[in-house]
């Protein structure tokens, strides 16, 4: 699961898979609000879930992603 929701991020954000670690929300151009959301319909297309709003804006970088997942796909 990681390194798919890494690749996501690469894609969505417009950055290396090495930087994914390390960009937060608005830190990268790419990662505005519709990029935020771009990111979240690929997760949910990915995966077959939907994300609560709650956890959608919760979301500010990768580690709080795969936490969240983790609640929809285990």
């Amino acid at each position: 699961m990681e390194d798919k929701v890494k690749e996501i991020f690469s894609n969505v954000f417009e950055v290396e898979i090495s930087e994914v670690d390390n960009i937060e929300y608005q830190s990268v151009e790419a990662w505005d609000s519709i990029g935020h959301m771009m990111m979240i319909s690929e997760l949910e297309t990915e995966f077959g879930i939907s994300i609560d709003m709650d956890d959608v804006i919760i979301i500010s970088k990768l580690s709080e992603c795969l936490d969240i997942l983790k609640k929809y796909i285990n």
